[in-house]
């Protein structure tokens, strides 16, 4: 039994802390199945209807708990790419040259050193630099069999597009 389904945050059965505890452990259950899939970065839409649908757990909830998560320096962290917020749940810091790569891959899939360069004028080799970082953190699959070039693919938007 899961037991968010026993909760009805309006009628208080329970402490109301409570519901948010086990909110929390259902995030740390979700982010520790799909971190292979996704690279520790999950939107916050996949979140609440893939795993919470058919629960009593709203974005503001879910906002609450990865909120008290926090305390736990284990990464969870919320953002936002172009209006969507995410969950990172990974202990690695996104920095600003991460978030504009995942924010060119959230139109196309996928970032390359030729995007890079001709979308934000980076150099070849801190473009490099910073798409191998990602890809040793997870946050980036390569695919070499791209007829031009290297790409590198945001795992979360492969599987948003299943």
């Amino acid at each position: 039994i899961d037991p968010l389904s026993l909760f009805d945050k309006d009628e208080h059965l329970f402490n109301l802390n409570d519901f948010y505890y086990e909110v929390c452990v259902k995030v740390i259950e979700v982010c520790r199945q799909t971190k292979d899939k996704n690279g520790g970065v999950l939107s916050f839409d996949e979140l609440e209807k893939g795993f919470f649908k058919g629960l009593k757990v709203e974005m503001s909830d879910l906002e609450k708990s990865i909120d008290m998560l926090k305390t736990l320096d284990g990464g969870f962290e919320i953002f936002e790419i172009r209006g969507k917020k995410f969950l990172r749940s990974v202990p690695n810091e996104l920095t600003n040259d991460h978030t504009k790569i995942l924010e060119i891959c959230s139109i196309l899939g996928y970032g390359s050193i030729s995007l890079l360069r001709a979308n934000l004028g980076w150099t070849v080799i801190r473009s490099r630099a910073v798409l191998i970082e990602m890809v040793a953190n997870g946050l980036l699959w390569i695919d070499e069999q791209a007829d031009a070039e290297t790409l590198y693919w945001d795992p979360s938007w492969m599987v948003r597009s299943l």
